[in-house]
Order: C-alpha cells, then structure tokens, then sequence
C-alpha cells in the first residue's frame, strides 16, 4: 500500500513536470503566439482564459491540463490542502496578464503572506478571513504554463478544536480568471 501510494505520487509529479517542461521549451503554440508588446491577443485559448474558474462547480474548464492541491468541491468553492497548490495550463500563458482572484484565508494564515509564483515571478499576496477579489500583475520573461500558490500554515479544523476536518486548509479559492 505504501509503495502504490509512493508510485502514485510519483507519477502525479512526472505529470506535472512534464507539462512544466514542455511549456517552457519555448515553444508557443498556435493559440497563444500572437501578442502584441506582451499583451493578450484574442485567439481561441486567450478567450477561454478570460472566463473565470468556478470553484464552486465541479470539474474545471478545458484549457486546464491538471490542479493540484485543492480539495473537493463544496458550495462556497475549493479549499487548499496542504503546503502548495498548483494549476497547470494546456498552453504558454501571455507574457503579460493579470491573475484575478475571489479568495478567503482560513486560521493563521489569515492577513499572512502568501506566494504566488509564475515563472520567473513571484508576488506576495495578502489575504483576509473574508471572500474578497485580488487582482496581481505578472510579467513574465521566461514561457510558463503553471501558476503556484504556496500556503503558509495550513493547519487542520480538527487541530484548532473546531470540528473532525482533518484536511490541512489555508485559502478558499471561489473564482480564478486571466486578463
């Protein structure tokens, strides 16, 4: 049992790194090759970027290759599980964009600094206990198809004496867009 779950983590992070490699090999494909000055451009998958991930809904939409990190469904959307969580995109993401967010923290990482990284960029993101829109620029000068969050404390109810939720929450992601 250990071993299958050992070689299932493993090739979870094989996935991952794969996708990771093969956008940023530097090669554009067709959907996402014409920016003007590092700007969006309207092409097929840009367009299907600029509408917003529900969290709250199952599934995600088809120009995600993969997420980890979060945890089931509920009706107020999708909650971290663990130290980082991580989108992997189906194509090179604009050189230049804006990550639109609705997110809650949870415990102590409420108003703690949270990392969000894509590429070769790293912001620093301040969230509160209430549902609330962030909006972070990113300019990036290597080609990245992966956006990282990186929770400080996650830290389980069950731990804080709140109810048996063992899961190891952090930020309540509700809506997630590019523009």
């Amino acid at each position: 049992m250990h071993c299958a779950k050992n070689t299932a983590g493993f090739i979870f992070y094989l996935f991952f790194s794969l996708i990771f490699l093969y956008g940023c090999s530097g090669e554009q494909q067709s959907g996402n090759s014409n920016q003007t000055q590092g700007q969006m451009t309207e092409t097929p998958f840009n367009k299907a970027l600029g509408q917003a991930i529900d969290f709250a809904k199952p599934g995600y939409p088809s120009y995600i290759a993969g997420v980890k990190g979060l945890s089931i469904v509920e009706t107020i959307g999708r909650w971290s599980d663990g130290k980082l969580v991580l989108f992997a995109y189906k194509q090179v993401l604009p050189q230049k964009f804006t990550l639109v967010l609705t997110l809650a923290a949870f415990g102590s990482n409420v108003n703690a600094p949270i990392n969000v990284k894509c590429g070769d960029v790293t912001k620093e993101l301040v969230v509160g206990k209430s549902l609330e829109i962030y909006r972070i620029p990113f300019n990036t000068a290597v080609p990245v198809n992966t956006i990282e969050f990186t929770i400080p404390h996650p830290e389980s109810p069950k731990s804080l004496r709140m109810n048996d939720d063992t899961r190891m929450l952090g930020i309540l992601f509700r809506t997630m867009m590019i523009e």
